[in-house]
């Protein structure tokens, strides 16, 4: 994600999830006049991880960050 210009950190929630935190959003300014390019972005890191994820935060919905949280597929 930072090679896309993100400024990006791994973490964990608090239940022990894997989660992004992303402060630099690069599709901030298209979110904010089109919301569905969240979920572009939401299909193109489970494609990428194999992984459920969910946007628990979003920077165009007034967040902080935009933080991601991976769960496992089954």
């Amino acid at each position: 994600m930072d090679e896309l210009g993100y400024d990006a950190r791994t973490t964990k929630d608090v239940g022990g999830a894997p989660t992004i935190e992303a402060d630099n959003c690069i599709f901030h300014e298209l979110a904010m006049k089109n919301p569905e390019v969240c979920h572009f972005d939401l299909a193109l890191l489970g494609a990428f991880t194999g992984s459920k994820v969910d946007l628990h935060e979003c920077m165009a919905r007034g967040g902080h960050v935009c933080r991601f949280r991976f769960t496992p597929s089954q």
